[in-house]
């Protein structure tokens, strides 16, 4: 399989809880900074198995995780962008969280974020 092919996969349905050994799908809380100045807000945040996320709030937008699917491979990424919106998350997984910075990719539009699971 290809590169492209293989960027174009949905994420597969293994794994129930974001910060886990698989960081998606599944839920868990997302804390996040805009400016990166130590003052975090948190949302509830879903990432379901055919590569669609909504928070607690009502946001919604598609997500990809790349790595941390396979027994003993804790380590990934995953990006998650909005809908009708440049704003996207970029996260480093681990087996217990992930955390990463977002952007809205205008002035001032940067962050920092992390995300714990449920269990």
């Amino acid at each position: 399989m290809g590169a492209a092919a293989a960027a174009q996969q949905e994420p597969s349905d293994t794994g129930t809880e974001v910060g886990t050994a698989q960081v998606a799908p599944g839920s868990g809380t997302l804390f996040y900074d805009w400016g990166c100045d130590g003052t975090y807000s948190s949302v509830t945040i879903t990432f379901n198995a055919n590569g669609t996320f909504a928070t607690s709030s009502g946001s919604s937008g598609r997500w990809v995780r790349i790595g941390g699917t396979g027994a003993g491979n804790v380590a990934g990424m995953l990006t998650f962008q909005y809908n009708n919106l440049t704003t996207t998350y970029s996260s480093v997984t681990t087996s217990r969280s992930a955390s990463g910075v977002q952007s809205t990719f205008a002035p001032g539009g940067n962050g920092c974020h992390y995300i714990l699971g449920t269990g």
